[in-house]
């Protein structure tokens, strides 16, 4: 891949995750709202929330990669 086309595909990724997470926040605000399933949908929607972060902002998913590709 060029250069160009790696930074699209980052920005592509970043803009993606970005998304999500505003998305998972606004569904956090509308699940605070209901009393009976809220508790429930808010600790589901963290966990995803987690997810997210910990594969796109801590590279923990390199961590079961093969090092072969040269990251650190």
């Amino acid at each position: 891949m060029s250069s160009h086309s790696d930074k699209s595909a980052l920005i592509k990724r970043g803009l993606i995750v970005a998304l999500g997470l505003g998305l998972l926040t606004a569904l956090e605000f509308f699940a605070g709202r209901v009393p009976e399933m809220g508790a429930v949908l808010l600790v589901i929607i963290a966990v995803g929330k987690a997810a997210l972060v910990l594969e796109y902002f801590m590279h923990v998913g390199k961590l079961f990669s093969d090092y072969s590709d040269g990251g650190h």
